[in-house]
């Protein structure tokens, strides 16, 4: 499911993006998930962030498997594969408020995903 989904909001931006000549928000993009997970019999967790250009930072949102979607303050772990990643999260994720710098943030991001992968058949997609 996650892979249709995936594909048809897709879909949805690039049509965006032709007829109103503009880019679509991090927000944006997270509302157009939580729909197709709550109008269609569809069965996925998902995460959507990134920096949204128009609130000038990064935002992180949680889409749960029933559509329900969540701003999360500094992270999120959702899914299958979530109860490998909490442990790889509490060891690493600087709890002192330190910020990470966006090479540190996308190998903690990208260590996450490939422990999830390694360990959850259903977790996944390309690091």
């Amino acid at each position: 499911d996650t892979q249709y989904i995936a594909d048809q909001v897709r879909h949805q931006l690039l049509r965006r993006k032709i007829v109103h000549h503009t880019s679509s928000t991090v927000t944006e993009v997270a509302n157009l998930l939580k729909n197709y997970l709550n109008n269609d019999s569809l069965s996925a967790s998902l995460i959507c962030a990134g920096y949204d250009h128009l609130r000038e930072e990064g935002v992180i949102f949680s889409i749960d498997l029933g559509g329900t979607l969540m701003e999360q303050p500094f992270w999120a772990c959702s899914g299958s594969g979530s109860t490998f990643v909490i442990g790889h999260i509490d060891q690493n994720y600087p709890l002192d408020g330190a910020m990470m710098t966006e090479e540190e943030a996308v190998e903690f991001v990208g260590n996450a995903i490939e422990l999830a992968m390694d360990r959850d058949g259903s977790s996944g997609g390309i690091v």
